[in-house]
């Protein structure tokens, strides 16, 4: 079983998973029509894999904020 560790983040649930994080946190801006958003993708998921412990790590699609 996987773990996401790259977890979706919006409005609602920033001040919770963002602001009040005990670890540092990543957040990526991202739209899904993006080409650039999602050719990175799977390296910023590689990261959340190996630093996940360390680093809490988000993404925000930015059509919804």
């Amino acid at each position: 079983m996987t773990i996401d560790l790259f977890r979706e983040t919006s409005d609602k649930t920033w001040e919770t998973d963002v602001e009040r994080s005990e670890k540092p946190v990543f957040v990526m801006f991202y739209s899904p029509s993006c080409i650039h958003c999602t050719r990175i993708l799977h390296h910023i998921e590689e990261l959340a894999q190996d630093f996940g412990t360390e680093v809490s790590f988000f993404r925000i699609n930015q059509g919804q904020i």
